[in-house]
């Protein structure tokens, strides 16, 4: 089997010694292709640097940022998706997950909102991404490997500055393998309450783990006070009770600490998820999907938004031509959009316009009003455009055919959708063409 990674190595090593032909794709130098920053089209990518592959299956490895490739929704092979920043980005990936054939997420708390799509989704939790040894030898009290930034984790820095405040606790930066295995108490603490790759991390290093009691199969995966311990979020208190307790009771600690270990050896290595994602890619079905060119339209609208700081117009054009493009193959293959859908579809037309100052996007958007006439979004839209057409009797028959009447209100949030594409875009998003 052919398989293609894009953002990430992992389980790379493992499906080759299972004889499959894997290949890892993305803007990062240590994976196999080094694709150059800025978005690439899939089949520019296998021309150029792989004309001997062709996969038979595609992963996407969430990288935390907007998928920077394009055309994975024309190739007719299944596509798996792993959402690894769930809880930081879970609307964007829900729609990206609309792409795939089998989404996987790291968070198991969003598996209801995934769910509402109604396609295959399951929680994959994260592992230890490195294997390595304990530590008889305790140099340490209890310890904290990770960044302090107020500016970026101001709730970390809180809780840190409370916490050194009531017991002695090492914090530093640094490579984690040397020195979570010295330390008798290894602190962990989450962004989002996430379950993190610092849980299973710790755990390997044979200290005892004492992170914040979250959700997102925490305990689903560990036993409390067997292979790890919990404190309240936040609680500085109850942290520094329990630190002062284990540090009275170092046995117990490392009791704990060598139980988790082993839980880690066991069952949380890169070996034991790739065999399980193996199995999955090996049944994985290409379906087509009811919203796999919309889903990748709202992924490029997405990046080409998140790149307006950059001074690189000409990305953000590539973008938003890719999302055009993958607009109007949804229209031709009849997917049936959303509300979020029709709202990205509108705001990437408008960006490219204004980009491009054309009337091509505008063009875009009534192709898709008479292709989803039902939407919503889009009716609001086409009600704008008449209005501002000076169509006012023909707008308010549309507001009250399309939103079963109360045409005067309909018409009002018209204006205001005009009043804020204004201030976005400025006159250019008025274009009547």
């Amino acid at each position: 089997m052919n398989v293609l990674l894009i953002n990430q190595y992992w389980f790379a090593k493992e499906w080759r010694e299972d004889g499959h032909r894997v290949v890892s794709i993305g803007r990062y130098p240590y994976l196999d292709v080094n694709v150059p920053y800025g978005i690439s089209h899939i089949n520019h990518i296998l021309g150029y640097y792989l004309p001997d592959f062709f996969p038979d299956v595609v992963v996407i490895y969430d990288d935390s940022t907007p998928l920077s490739v394009f055309g994975l929704d024309e190739l007719n092979v299944p596509i798996l998706f792993y959402s690894v920043d769930t809880h930081h980005h879970f609307e964007r990936h829900r729609e990206l997950s609309e792409a795939a054939d089998k989404t996987l997420i790291a968070q198991s708390d969003f598996l209801p909102f995934f769910r509402e799509k109604d396609h295959q989704v399951e929680w994959f939790p994260l592992w230890a991404s490195v294997e390595y040894e304990g530590s008889v030898e305790k140099e340490l009290g209890a310890c904290f490997v990770g960044t302090l930034n107020p500016t970026l984790n101001p709730r970390r820095v809180d809780f840190f500055n409370r916490l050194q405040s009531c017991v002695p606790v090492t914090v530093t930066t640094g490579s984690f393998q040397s020195i979570f295995p010295k330390s008798h108490i290894v602190i962990n603490q989450t962004v989002k309450g996430d379950l993190n790759f610092r849980v299973f991390e710790a755990m390997m290093s044979g200290s005892l783990l004492l992170t914040e009691a979250t959700g997102n199969g925490l305990h689903e995966l560990f036993k409390e006070g067997e292979v790890l311990v919990t404190y309240t979020p936040d609680d500085h208190m109850d942290a520094a009770e329990k630190i002062a307790f284990f540090l009275a009771h170092k046995d117990r600690a490392r009791s704990i600490g060598e139980a988790g270990r082993a839980e880690i050896l066991r069952a949380h290595l890169p070996r034991h998820r790739a065999d399980v994602i193996g199995n999955m890619l090996s049944t994985l079905q290409f379906q087509g999907g009811r919203h796999r060119h919309l889903g990748m339209m709202t992924n490029h609208v997405h990046l080409a938004l998140s790149r307006r700081a950059l001074p690189h117009v000409a990305l953000r054009i590539e973008a938003l031509a890719a999302a055009a493009l993958a607009l109007e193959q949804a229209i031709s293959a009849g997917e049936q959009i959303t509300h979020t859908q029709a709202a990205m579809a509108v705001a990437g037309c408008l960006e490219y316009d204004v980009l491009q100052q054309s009337s091509a996007g505008a063009r875009l958007i009534d192709q898709a009003i008479e292709a989803w006439p039902g939407s919503p979004v889009l009716g609001l839209v086409r009600i704008w455009r008449l209005m501002q057409n000076g169509r006012e009797g023909e707008a308010r028959v549309c507001a009250a055919n399309t939103f079963l009447g109360e045409a005067d209100q309909i018409c009002v949030q018209a204006q205001q959708l005009k009043a804020l594409i204004t201030e976005m875009y400025g006159e250019s998003g008025n274009s009547s063409s």
